[in-house]
C-alpha cells in the first residue's frame, strides 16, 4: 500500500501537482505517514496533514516538521464537550487540547471546524480556548452538501451556515 502511495505522489508531483493531503480515517495512525510525508516534500510536494488530534504527540509532531510539514491542520467538531462526545462518539476532547498544547511549540497548529447553527453559539470559546493552547489559526469551514448521505438534504438546510453573513 505504501509504495503505491509514493508511485501516486510521484506522479502526482510530475504532472505539476503541488499539495498533497493526507486525511481520512486518522493519517497518524498510518505508521510510514512520517516516511510519506517526508518523500512529498523531498519530491518538490507541500504535504499537508487533517488530523482529529487525539494521536499526537511531541515526538511525531517532531518528526513531520522534519519531514516537511508546516502547519498540521487539527479537525475539531465541536468545542463543547458534550456535543464533541455526541458528534465523535468518544470523550476524548480534554485529551485532544492536551495534545495541542504540548505540540504546538513545536509544529505550527491549525484549528479547522465546519460552522453549522449548533457551533455558531461557541465562537468566542474557540476563541479564547486557541488562545489558552497557543493556536494562532482557527479556520471555519463552510458546510458542503453531499446529497450522497442519507439525510443530507435536510441536515444541510438545519445547519447550514452562510459564514460570511453570520459572523
Amino acid at each position: 500500500m505504501t509504495d503505491d502511495l509514493i508511485f501516486l505522489i510521484h506522479k502526482y508531483i510530475e504532472a505539476t501537482g503541488s499539495y498533497v493531503q493526507f486525511t481520512g480515517g486518522e493519517p497518524l495512525l498510518n505508521r510510514d505517514i512520517v516516511k510519506l510525508v517526508r518523500i512529498t516534500s523531498k519530491a518538490g510536494g507541500i504535504p499537508e496533514i487533517n488530523t482529529n488530534g487525539f494521536s499526537l504527540t511531541p515526538e511525531i509532531a517532531k518528526q513531520l516538521q522534519e519531514g516537511g510539514i508546516n502547519v498540521l491542520k487539527v479537525s475539531i467538531p465541536s468545542f463543547n464537550s458534550n456535543l464533541y462526545n455526541e458528534i465523535t462518539g468518544v470523550n476524548v476532547l480534554s485529551r485532544v487540547f492536551k495534545n495541542i498544547r504540548d505540540t504546538q511549540k513545536i509544529i505550527n497548529i491549525r484549528i479547522n471546524m465546519v460552522a453549522m447553527k449548533h457551533t455558531l453559539s461557541e465562537i468566542d470559546f474557540m476563541i479564547d480556548t486557541c488562545r489558552e493552547l497557543g493556536v494562532k489559526q482557527l479556520l471555519l469551514l463552510e458546510l458542503i452538501y453531499n446529497p450522497h448521505l442519507q439525510g443530507a438534504k435536510r441536515f444541510f438546510r438545519e445547519q447550514y451556515v452562510d459564514i460570511k453573513k453570520e459572523l
